[in-house]
């Protein structure tokens, strides 16, 4: 199939959906027949010939509204293909120079593979796809599905739209401890099935007796998922932005525009995350995803060898005519997770893991075109310039300097790396003259104003001043004139009176 003509599967889980009209996430309705009810027809190892602490706990588990395995794959199956294809396209995307990478995102990508450097800067499209992959991958399983992130995380948390939800995850955090206890596989086991069946019996007093669906909202949601994936990007804000349609999960906004493509796309990861996620918390067992083999007792996600049937490759395409007599190397990046149950009733309690979906894995051979063989050179020489024009544009538009300038420089030597460091000197040294002058000159304006404001306060205070002294002379003359107007009077009736 080309590149970039990824297709769905026709028909999704089995099973109609019902739709939470505050949320507009969907949930499968699972009819009662598909799940296992402890009586005297139920088929349940633990029923048939199990101990009565574990016929008692299958018992207490138990109710009628409960997701079905089948609806786990098919919704598993599903959400493989729509994160294959979010990763495609935000491969498409300028992604950042491994240099460029924030020290916090080089560490994590180098713990999922020794090989993350030479892949983020391989030559080969796929090698970058599947590094995009495992992000969103390891994004989906430590927000949705395990709630195993914490918020000391770069990422933080995703606000819950409830505070019954933000209980139920931090004390999920709490009792994590209790699935991997060592001391004691007795212990462990039954703490495994008691916390499985904790949170499975919590989950649906949540979900069905409060009628809160869903965790966090999709507008929640989709600005936290943007936030983790713009780290891998060249001035992501622009890139990648917060979307107003965002909120809605069947919004499509405009279907020629990459930005919205791509916050589709991600609609439509969380959209199936959240089904596989209502069923990985409502199964019996524990489901898990795993970056390492059945047998691998491991937690090393690659140097194991590929093993067809349990593992599917995921190496570029153009590799493929590529032939060595010595098989393929070692996987060296686990890019899709295997989904596996651990469910164990009947002989003890001893981990007993069954596959339910494979893993996808890179075993790479080369990451450069050169390397490679002669037909591969025509693709690499139109990939290298597809890149270098994607992201002088990007760079140009966040007003950075173009990778071909920076390149320039390297290839010059330390000669010339010489002269640019002195005309960055230069350019800091007036910029920094320039603020300061701007500063001075600010300064001097804010001196004046405050002067003209002080005179001009003085003046009016003057001339409150010179009305009120003239209001009082005037009433003194007033009162002058009053009085010699009367002493007039009196003078003149003492004249006549004589």
């Amino acid at each position: 199939m080309p590149r970039g003509e990824h297709q769905e599967p026709a028909s999704g889980p089995p099973g109609d959906t019902i739709d939470d009209e505050r949320t507009g996430a969907t949930l499968p309705t699972i009819s009662s027949s598909s799940r296992s009810a402890p009586s005297e027809k139920c088929d349940a190892a633990c029923c048939r010939n199990g101990s009565g602490w574990l016929r008692y706990q299958h018992a207490l588990t138990d109710y009628a509204n409960g997701p079905g395995v089948d609806t786990l794959v098919g919704a598993w199956s599903t959400l493989k293909v729509r994160i294959d294809i979010a990763a495609e396209r935000l491969e498409r995307f300028c992604l950042a120079r491994w240099r460029d990478l924030s020290p916090s995102v080089r560490e994590k990508l180098e713990s999922w593979s020794p090989a993350a450097r030479e892949l983020w800067e391989s030559d080969f499209a796929k090698h970058q796809e599947a590094l995009v992959q495992v992000w969103i991958w390891r994004y989906v399983e430590e927000t949705l599905f395990f709630f195993s992130n914490s918020t000391a995380s770069p990422d933080g948390d995703a606000a819950c739209c409830s505070p019954v939800w933000e209980h139920v995850r931090t004390l999920t955090r709490d009792l994590q401890p209790v699935r991997t206890l060592k001391h004691d596989e007795y212990l462990e086991n039954v703490c495994r099935i008691q916390f499985n069946g904790w949170r499975r019996i919590t989950e649906h007093l949540v979900r069905m007796g409060l009628g809160l669906k869903e965790f966090a909202t999709p507008a929640v949601l989709m600005a936290h998922c943007k936030k983790s994936l713009r780290q891998l990007l060249v001035d992501g804000e622009t890139q990648l932005p917060d979307l107003a349609h965002d909120a809605d999960w069947r919004a499509r906004g405009d279907g020629h525009d990459a930005i919205d493509k791509m916050s589709f796309a991600l609609k439509r990861v969380f959209e199936s995350a959240l089904k596989v996620q209502y069923c990985i918390h409502g199964l019996e067992g524990t489901y898990s995803l795993r970056f390492t083999p059945i047998d691998s007792d491991s937690d090393q996600p690659w140097g194991f060898p590929f093993e067809d049937g349990p593992m599917r490759l995921f190496n570029p395409p153009e590799l493929n005519p590529l032939k060595d007599d010595g098989g393929l190397p070692s996987v060296q990046l686990v890019c899709v997770p295997m989904l596996t149950v651990n469910k164990r009733y009947d002989e003890g309690f001893g981990k007993v893991f069954t596959q339910k979906a494979p893993m996808s894995v890179v075993t790479p051979r080369v990451f450069a075109g050169e390397e490679a063989w002669s037909n591969c050179k025509e693709y690499v020489e139109k990939r290298r310039a597809k890149r270098r024009r994607i992201e002088a544009d990007t760079r140009r538009a966040a007003g950075q300097p173009a990778e071909g300038q920076l390149k320039g420089v390297r290839r010059s030597g330390r000669s010339g790396r010489i002269k640019v460091n002195r005309e960055r000197a230069v350019e800091a040294q007036q910029s920094a003259q320039q603020k300061a002058m701007e500063r001075l000159q600010a300064e001097q304006q804010a001196e004046a104003d405050e002067l003209l404001a002080k005179q001009k306060t003085e003046v009016e205070a003057l001339q409150v001043k010179q009305a009120a002294a003239g209001a009082r002379l005037a009433k003194k003359q007033a009162r002058a004139k009053a009085l010699l107007a009367k002493e007039q009077q009196a003078a003149a009736k003492a004249l006549l009176a004589r």
